[in-house]
């Protein structure tokens, strides 16, 4: 029997009416089916956590980021991996914020769409895309199956009968708000991260990290997700695979800088020498040579094998290894800092460490988002930020933000990942 309107919970109502008098209903023009859905169609816009035989399918995602957490949308029907016209639902208030007087695109299980700019009602039933450019951005177009529940396809031959409650159990299934209660069944905690995109944390929950606890991929994964949802909405999120993991490693002169025990009084060959050098530069130098920095030159320590940790120590630096990496050579006073600098040869074994390397550009953004706020919010200028930070305390409580990228283990990084380490291992974070 058909109806004069679409809605869920109306029909579930006005079929229980006996079949004589939805006839002389539909004879006097449907009078008591629209006051049944004045009554309770508000229901139909509710979560799809309260329809019934819903299945598994497929999620729409916006792929740029958002002021605010994109909720998911539907796809109406089976797409091919070729059609260029297909209808989502679902859509709703967050779908605002994409700028759609240009193309922008959407994603379904890792494949990218095109969508071509023009005017969408967000609020409507149904959005339909015509004319999209599957595979965009070097994905590959594929067949997605049909989203299930309120007006989309119901998955029949799995679902059906299946109770309404039975959706919040299937991680397939489950609708976002209830996602934090399913994933504390596998240990996992998204109160933590409520940023987090609805696909991002259904992965998160399929992907158990306790179970994985201690393993490279553990600690690659959970400090990527530390990063990500410490970035603002335009930065571009980093991959788990752009950390690099070094086991059994540790990085020379961790325990801090030393100083020249002697100045350096010209700028051709010279005998450094160097006083308060700890265990940690143990074997620096032994297996390549060693770059250290003596204010703003760098200077080429050749290889070998030298006393650093009873110091101090003497070293023959040739001219051709001063000025290095194009810098220029200087002269330096006794008691200035040395510094180890991020390089290859600033790595020692150790079967106790781990180092962590990530990208550059993400190394301070965890501090920089922490205090934007407070300084003056979205907009304000590095400097204005750096004076707040200044004028918060005495400088040795307060450091600024152009913080060493040369691992440590004491940064905010690896702070965190020693919550994920194996018992007994010292964690260093650094950048590349």
């Amino acid at each position: 029997m058909s109806f004069p309107s679409n809605s869920y919970y109306a029909e579930q109502v006005y079929q229980i009416l006996p079949e004589s008098l939805q006839e002389q209903d539909a004879g006097s023009g449907y009078k008591l089916w629209y006051f049944i859905e004045s009554l309770v169609s508000g229901l139909d816009n509710l979560s799809i956590l309260f329809f019934d035989s819903m299945g598994t399918g497929s999620s729409v995602f916006p792929v740029n980021p958002g002021k605010v957490a994109f909720n998911p949308a539907m796809l109406k029907s089976n797409l091919t991996y070729n059609a260029t016209t297909f209808t989502v639902f679902n859509t709703d208030s967050t779908w605002d914020q994409i700028n759609t007087s240009s193309p922008f695109p959407v994603s379904i299980e890792g494949e990218r769409i095109l969508i071509p700019s023009g005017t969408y009602n967000w609020s409507a039933t149904e959005v339909t895309f015509s004319g999209v450019t599957r595979g965009w951005d070097s994905t590959i177009p594929a067949a997605h199956a049909a989203s299930s529940g309120a007006t989309g396809e119901l998955d029949f031959d799995h679902y059906f009968g299946a109770p309404g409650w039975s959706q919040i159990l299937d991680i397939n299934r489950c609708p976002s708000y209830a996602l934090p209660w399913l994933g504390q069944f596998v240990g996992v905690n998204l109160s933590k991260t409520p940023n987090l995109s609805y696909e991002q944390s259904v992965q998160k929950i399929l992907s158990r990290p306790g179970f994985s606890r201690g393993t490279v991929s553990a600690l690659q994964s959970s400090l990527a997700a530390f990063i990500n949802y410490s970035l603002s909405s335009s930065a571009t999120p980093i991959n788990a695979s752009q950390i690099i993991c070094l086991e059994n490693t540790a990085p020379i002169g961790n325990a801090g800088n030393t100083t020249l025990f002697a100045a350096i009084a010209g700028t051709g060959s010279t005998t450094l020498e160097l006083i308060g050098v700890g265990q940690s530069w143990l074997n620096a130098a032994a297996n390549s040579p060693l770059v250290i920095s003596v204010g703003s030159e760098e200077i080429l320590v050749p290889q070998g094998v030298y006393s650093f940790v009873n110091g101090p120590v003497s070293i023959s630096i040739p001219s051709g290894n001063r000025g290095h990496n194009g810098t220029t050579a200087a002269t330096h006073s006794a008691g200035a800092v040395v510094t180890v600098d991020a390089s290859p040869s600033m790595y020692q074994y150790n079967q106790y460490g781990i180092t962590l390397l990530i990208p550059a550009t993400y190394f301070n953004i965890y501090s920089y988002n922490s205090l934007l706020v407070a300084a003056g919010g979205a907009g304000t200028l590095y400097t204005t930020l750096d004076s707040f930070i200044s004028g918060l305390g005495p400088s040795d409580e307060y450091a600024n933000l152009n913080s060493s990228t040369v691992p440590s283990s004491n940064n905010s990084f690896a702070n965190y990942v020693y919550s994920q380490r194996p018992a007994g291992v010292e964690v260093f974070v650094g950048a590349y």
